[in-house]
């Protein structure tokens, strides 16, 4: 969400999320506009009943095939003075042998999930910038402003997202929502 929950709420997404019924269920985790609002919790909440698990600096087993954690946004410690977790904290009992993905809404801990062997590591927040030439601002305070990135068994994605910030506009980037089909061998 690009906003608060209250714009949420009034377009009804919670029931059209409900339509959602993938096989291992629905996951996400927070980004920065629940702590700048302050209305995480209420987040937390809403997304709940609309049948959306919030990982919150957290891992959980899917079908004993693979691990999915989801951090908690990186502006929670800048907001509320309550440290997130480190991701060796959030993987700590994770079988080794199994596949990590991990969810973190700011891509700005990227190589402590590759240290920690996450195998794919999928973030956004970052809008591809949203306005050209911003993005070349973007593309300096991430190692990945937008798109794929691979390096050994490590592999990246950032999307634009779907929404705006600020300005309901895009120049020079465009809305997406990414889809990912993972083959385990």
């Amino acid at each position: 969400m690009d906003e608060n929950i209250g714009i949420f709420l009034d377009d009804n997404m919670p029931e059209v999320l409900r339509r959602l019924q993938p096989q291992f269920g629905v996951f996400g985790c927070l980004g920065s506009h629940e702590y700048i609002w302050g209305d995480s919790e209420k987040t937390v909440c809403e997304l709940s009943k609309a049948g959306i698990t919030i990982l919150r600096d957290e891992a959980v087993k899917i079908a004993d095939a693979f691990y999915l954690a989801g951090r908690d946004d990186y502006y929670r410690e800048k907001l509320t003075d309550s440290p997130r977790k480190t991701v060796q904290e959030i993987l700590q009992g994770c079988v080794q042998a199994l596949p990590v993905f991990m969810m973190d809404h700011q891509p700005v801990e990227v190589a402590a999930g590759q240290q920690q062997g996450v195998d794919l590591y999928v973030a956004g927040h970052t809008h591809h910038s949203q306005l050209f030439p911003l993005n070349l601002i973007t593309q300096a305070m991430f190692k990945l402003d937008w798109g794929y990135w691979r390096q050994d068994d490590f592999q990246m994605i950032v999307s634009s997202g779907f929404g705006t910030w600020g300005p309901p506009v895009r120049v020079g980037t465009q809305s997406e929502i990414v889809s990912i089909t993972v083959h385990f061998k």
